[in-house]
C-alpha cells in the first residue's frame, strides 16, 4: 500500500551526510523497489530534474532549490499511483 503513495512534506527529510545519489537508493529500498529496477529508475528522476552532475554531493551542501528536487525525486520513487506534494514544492 505505501509503496502507491509519494509524499513530499515541506520540511525535507534528508540527511546531510548522504549524497543524492544515496538518499534515493536508501528510499528505493525503503519502497521495497528491485535492485535491477532502482537504477534505472534513479537515472531517470535525476535526469528529468537536472541533478545528474550533482548526485555525488551531500545534501547538506546542496541549495534549497536542491533539496526540493531531491525530496521531489524521493516522492515520485516508484511510479507511486498517489503523489501528494505540500504547498512548498509546487
Amino acid at each position: 500500500m505505501y509503496s502507491q503513495l509519494g509524499l513530499c512534506t515541506q520540511t525535507d527529510a534528508l540527511f546531510d551526510n548522504l549524497t543524492i545519489k544515496e538518499h534515493l537508493l536508501f528510499y528505493g529500498k525503503l519502497k521495497n523497489i528491485k535492485k535491477e529496477d532502482l537504477g534505472i529508475k534513479i537515472t531517470v528522476l535525476l535526469e528529468k530534474m537536472k541533478l545528474t552532475d550533482a548526485q555525488d554531493k551531500l545534501a547538506g551542501v546542496l541549495s534549497g532549490g536542491n533539496k526540493r528536487k531531491l525530496s521531489v525525486c524521493i516522492a515520485m520513487l516508484g511510479s507511486p499511483r498517489l503523489l501528494i506534494l505540500d504547498g512548498a514544492c509546487v
